[in-house]
């Protein structure tokens, strides 16, 4: 299959950083719990070419030993685009409760709230393979270019 026919014209560039982060434990509703931080940053010719920087957020809080999802939050910073998101599963009821705030506006707007009754036993974070291989008590961290 050829590529799209504006993978032509537009060279190689710079579209931002991303930063991976095990924070370390912290408490979550009285349980132990890890806190995994994503971060990502736009610069280079994307943001020239665009006009549009993006400093975007998620912070995921997951069960140690399992690497569940217990809440995610996701921080939107896309040019005038501001939104916040908090996901939060509750196991114990069957529920996937949801709150979107959109912070463009003064004062802050509520944007969802809702919840589902249905949902897996059990999310898995996406990061899981590279957590697989970092300590909680090591702070370490990676970053990378896109």
């Amino acid at each position: 299959m050829d590529p799209p026919w504006y993978l032509f014209f537009l060279p190689a560039m710079e579209a931002g950083e991303v930063d991976l982060r095990l924070a370390g434990e912290t408490e979550y509703k009285g349980k132990k719990a890890w806190r995994i931080e994503f971060k990502a940053h736009s610069s280079g010719g994307l943001v020239t070419m665009s006009g549009v920087k993006i400093e975007d957020e998620f912070v995921f809080i997951v069960e140690p030993e399992t690497f569940c999802s217990l809440s995610i939050s996701k921080k939107i910073r896309e040019g005038k685009r501001r939104r916040q998101i908090d996901v939060e599963y509750l196991r114990e009821t069957g529920q996937l409760h949801i709150r979107e705030i959109d912070e463009s506006t003064v004062p802050p707007k509520l944007k969802r709230t809702k919840s589902k009754t249905v949902f897996p036993h059990a999310f898995r974070t996406r990061f899981r393979p590279y957590i697989c291989f970092a300590s909680p008590n090591s702070n370490r961290s990676t970053s990378g270019r896109m």
